[in-house]
């Protein structure tokens, strides 16, 4: 009796606070400041190294909690590449740190980017990833947003997108992997940017969405009439943009998600659906009964019918997008920020000798009173 009580007064609660930043016009205020959580310090850093000649090299490396280097020794089968994509788009600094994970194994022509969720980095994701890579047999390039594990700047949405298709365009420019044989997989917040660039790049292979959020303003606000939301101020805004990815899309969430709720991946699923004539073009759903939000990851890593069922998809993914030309509109946005983008250039930002107080210095900024607010 006690629980349905608590879900009626935080939706009572919900709907009120909402209505009053609607009549105030604070929408977007209220939005942004729940979106962002980065990590209070990175988790890792980049170790440069000597390479041939001039070549700028770095080696990812784990920081402990005390800021010491933790060494893990992977098989020789595995590889791991650092990258420091520097987008000179712009006056300041902006650097993406990205990392390529590699099985010698698995087909050089298929990749995964991966976009993730909140209060992490690389350096927290690291083992998880190279998890997530050996058992869907896919190697998986990771990045971080501004703002989040070393890389500087504040996140904003525009950001994030922005970071997302630097790493698109330098795995398919340096990487030399074709946009047909990418998968985008984005976690909870990082769907907000893997369905932006879907919906911008059609000819990707195909579009996993985990845990995924309609949009800011619908998880702020219980009511989920689409109606309701002020699109001016909404952010991530997942729903109005759905319906224009042409590649395949999966949709994975957890029944007892109780930080986006499952009506979140059906009002998308929905949306998808709709006015849709041919249904070979449906999102496939997969509800994972008793997963929760942040444990359906765990989840995902177990070997069964899930598993199997993800994995298929993939298969399918990237088999039915095989013969798919990628136009001359995407090659030459890729190529344009391409030849604005550096590849591990020289610079005193962010290296292997940076205190661990100044890298926690730098996400101060964010560990304020709004890090008491639910985050996805």
């Amino acid at each position: 009796v006690f629980t349905p009580l608590m879900e009626k007064a935080k939706t009572y609660i919900g709907e009120k606070i909402f209505k009053l930043c609607k009549v105030l016009k604070i929408t977007g205020v209220l939005s942004r400041a729940t979106i962002f959580k980065p990590a209070d310090f990175p988790h890792y850093t980049f170790k440069r190294k000597k390479g041939q000649g001039n070549e700028v090299v770095y080696e990812f490396c784990k920081l402990t909690s005390k800021g010491k280097l933790k060494t893990i020794i992977l098989p020789p089968f595995l590889q791991v590449s650092s990258f420091k994509l520097a987008d000179t788009r712009k006056d300041i600094e902006y650097i993406v740190p990205t990392l390529f994970l590699q099985n010698e194994n698995f087909s050089k022509d298929r990749v995964i980017i991966y976009s993730h969720g909140n209060s992490t980095d690389l350096g927290d994701l690291y083992i998880y990833l190279l998890e997530l890579m050996n058992f869907y047999e896919t190697n998986i390039v990771a990045y971080d947003y501004a703002g989040y594990g070393i890389a500087p700047n504040k996140p904003t949405e525009s950001t994030v997108y922005r970071d997302l298709e630097c790493v698109l365009s330098f795995v398919v420019n340096h990487l030399k992997i074709p946009l047909n044989n990418i998968i985008l997989w984005g976690f909870s917040l990082g769907t907000g940017p893997s369905v932006e660039i879907a919906a911008n790049f059609p000819s990707i292979a195909g579009l996993i969405l985990q845990s995924p959020l309609a949009s800011a303003l619908a998880w702020l606000n219980p009511n989920t009439d689409e109606n309701a939301w002020d699109l001016k101020t909404d952010m991530f805004s997942n729903i109005s943009k759905i319906q224009r990815v042409s590649a395949k899309i999966c949709l994975i969430h957890g029944t007892k998600d109780k930080l986006i709720d499952i009506k979140h991946s059906e009002l998308l699923y929905e949306k998808c659906c709709k006015n849709l004539s041919n249904t070979s073009k449906k999102p496939v759903f997969i509800q994972v009964e008793g997963a929760g939000h942040n444990n359906l990851a765990l989840t995902l890593l177990k070997p069964g019918d899930l598993m199997q069922n993800i994995y298929d998809v993939m298969q399918e993914m990237f088999n039915e997008r095989k013969s798919a030309e990628v136009t001359k509109a995407e090659q030459d946005r890729l190529m344009s920020i391409f030849s604005l983008l550096k590849v591990n250039i020289p610079c005193n930002l962010l290296e292997e000798d940076t205190p661990l107080k100044t890298l926690q210095g730098k996400q101060s900024l964010y560990a304020d009173a709004r890090a008491s607010i639910p985050r996805f």
